[in-house]
């Protein structure tokens, strides 16, 4: 079974939940959904049926934001790491917190690889980052000294990632977490405006 965890902040709470959903239960869906109390359906397009009726809500936190700290308290308490296999879906900075990085205008903002930022422009063929890589730099950085100006030294990793797996061998964090497309979708367009 699929098991994804949702975080997001908002109208005043923080909340979490869980999707548990079978990844090959396609049901067929188009644009326009029509379906009737037998749940035909009309289109022949395929989705994942992980909709707001598979959502189970795991924690809601009212005038509470997302932090490394709040976020932290949250995972240990709803043992949120032990649920085995699961993906987390969220914005980017809820990823950045999670993995223990750098706020997204640092150097190495990406949560997925190593890339560097400079104004504005992406260096291309940066390596995936993993969960324990992450750590490692971290570890790193602190042993240096922690010093902010060279955080970018260590791809802006700062802590130990509040996310683990407990899977033998590196966990790439593009299998742990969802891509935020929406954040995609708007980088695309705002990128389309400006020219």
């Amino acid at each position: 079974m699929g098991k994804k965890v949702g975080i997001d902040d908002g109208n005043g709470s923080l909340k979490v939940t869980l999707t548990v959903y079978d990844p090959d239960d396609l049901i067929p869906t188009g644009k326009r959904v029509i379906r009737a109390k037998e749940d035909d359906i009309v289109k022949n397009v395929k989705h994942k049926n992980t909709g707001s009726n598979k959502v189970i809500i795991l924690d809601v936190v009212n005038n509470v934001k997302e932090s490394d700290h709040n976020l932290r308290v949250i995972f240990a308490k709803a043992k949120l790491n032990s649920i085995a296999n699961s993906l987390i879906a969220g914005d980017l900075k809820v990823y950045n917190l999670l993995l223990a990085m750098s706020n997204n205008a640092s150097t190495h903002p990406c949560g997925f690889c190593k890339s560097k930022r400079f104004e504005g422009i992406w260096f291309k063929g940066a390596e995936l980052r993993t969960l324990e890589d992450n750590a490692r730099l971290a570890n790193l950085w602190m042993e240096s000294g922690a010093h902010q100006n060279t955080r970018k030294l260590y791809f802006n990793c700062t802590g130990v990632p509040i996310v683990s797996d407990s899977s033998e061998g590196d966990t790439y964090v593009i299998d742990k977490f969802a891509i935020p497309t929406l954040h995609c979708i708007l980088g695309t367009v705002n990128k389309v405006k400006k020219s």
